[in-house]
């Protein structure tokens, strides 16, 4: 059996840190992973680090890679060895990371790239596979706003998982809020583009918790990172990932930890993303009424509605502006948050 903790830490007299922890028991979990990509993946060696997360609370990962310097996914699924790697055995889960910058460039290249990943799933799929998008980080570039080119990846991976019915590890998204907490912590390296062990060690964090729905709050970190430092990418990860288990497409995990747990007609957000209304599909044995509150990602509500009947749930968002939203959906019998993305 497995185990995880979340963390309380709080000061008494001359800053003694006492820790409370929360057990929770799951089956052990051993997974066999093959990582398509490229030098993301290998510097510092990605799926390594995430076997020495996973194996400190006992579970495991078998892995296997393909990731040629400076490939995309664009192009990878023209190349043999890709392919052969993807049919090579049923994986577990098949990683899919793509050149960090192709998913920012001209709108024709974009549907290429939606393209490319579409054939990539399908592939996987048929193999018996579960595809998992790598979110990639925007590159540390003094001429481009950083804050501005992580949206365009995010939406770009998150519209990608949603067309292929994929989970989508946000590991941009948790770049992008380590960066704002604790510009301190170094996540690239001097090119700008590739990670330090540090900017490795999240993006590990991140991705155990979404391919084994576990926190890493109190596992294996590198020795040249604090414990201090590691808790704090332990935190984003673990706060990311359950804040939002079915924004990422992570249904299996959503129905196992939260409280009550979801059946698989459970509350989904439609179309995401939106651009002028979306609709909302919940579980057909709850009658109540249906509250949904919108909040910006400074925390504010910007709009809140209730629903007698849930075939009428339609929110009209002409009125907000392009950005990630935090949706809450209470009913008598739950409360849910999700994500929204509105494009204008």
């Amino acid at each position: 059996m497995r185990t995880y903790y979340r963390f309380l830490h709080f000061r008494i007299g001359l800053l003694i840190s006492c820790v409370l922890f929360i057990h929770v028991t799951y089956a052990q979990s051993n997974y066999n992973v093959l990582f398509i990509g490229n030098s993301l993946t290998y510097v510092n060696d990605l799926p390594g680090m995430i076997n020495n997360i996973a194996t400190s609370d006992g579970n495991s990962l078998n892995h296997s890679s393909h990731t040629p310097g400076g490939s995309s996914l664009s192009s990878l699924h023209y190349y043999p060895n890709a392919i052969a790697k993807i049919t090579q055995q049923p994986w577990d889960y098949v990683i899919l990371q793509g050149q960090s910058t192709e998913a920012i460039v001209s709108q024709n290249h974009n549907h290429f790239f939606m393209q490319s990943v579409a054939n990539l799933v399908h592939r996987i799929t048929q193999n018996g596979s579960k595809a998992v998008f790598y979110m990639t980080f925007a590159n540390n570039d003094i001429n481009n706003d950083y804050n501005k080119i992580q949206t365009i990846i995010a939406n770009a991976y998150i519209y990608a998982g949603n067309m292929t019915h994929s989970v989508i590890s946000p590991v941009g998204l948790a770049w992008q809020q380590s960066l704002k907490i604790r510009p301190d912590l170094v996540l690239h390296q001097a090119d700008g583009v590739h990670p330090t062990v540090m900017g490795t060690y999240l993006t590990a964090c991140v991705f155990y918790t979404s391919l084994y729905c576990d926190s890493p709050l109190g596992l294996w970190h590198p020795a040249s990172i604090s414990q201090q430092e590691a808790a704090h990418f332990q935190q984003i990860a673990h706060d990311l990932i359950f804040d939002s288990l079915l924004y990422w497409n992570m249904d299996a995990c959503a129905a196992l930890t939260l409280n009550p747990p979801l059946t698989s007609d459970h509350i989904r957000l439609f179309p995401n993303p939106a651009s002028t209304e979306f609709r909302v599909s919940v579980p057909g044995k709850d009658s109540s009424a249906l509250k949904i509150d919108i909040f910006s990602q400074d925390g504010r509500l910007v709009k809140s509605e209730i629903f007698p009947e849930h075939e009428h749930a339609r929110i009209d968002v002409t009125d907000l502006p392009s950005g990630l939203f935090t949706v809450a959906l209470e009913t008598a019998k739950q409360t849910v948050r999700t994500k929204l993305i509105i494009t204008k």
